[in-house]
């Protein structure tokens, strides 16, 4: 078993070796251009929300009426409703 672990090692070596411009060939992420990339910051809340908060902010909030479906889908939910 040790002597096919090492020929196994061995083979792979010798095949890398071979095939070594095939690896270094497609490296890439190495010929990438490196450059001053300007960082954004992350937006940060000003403060931290709790419950009473969100509650002030839906309650000055104005909701209108839409409409889930439009005429037609409605007659068609309608029919299956009856």
């Amino acid at each position: 078993m040790a002597v096919e672990q090492f020929l196994a090692t061995m083979s792979k070596q010798a095949w890398r070796e071979k095939n070594r411009w095939r690896s270094e060939e497609t490296r890439w992420n190495e010929r990438a251009v490196l450059g001053p990339w300007l960082k954004t910051p992350a937006a940060e809340p000003l403060r931290p929300v709790d419950a009473a908060d969100q509650l002030r902010i839906v309650m000055r909030s104005k909701f209108t009426i839409q409409p889930l479906l439009n005429k037609r889908g409605a007659r068609v939910g309608f029919a299956f409703v009856t």
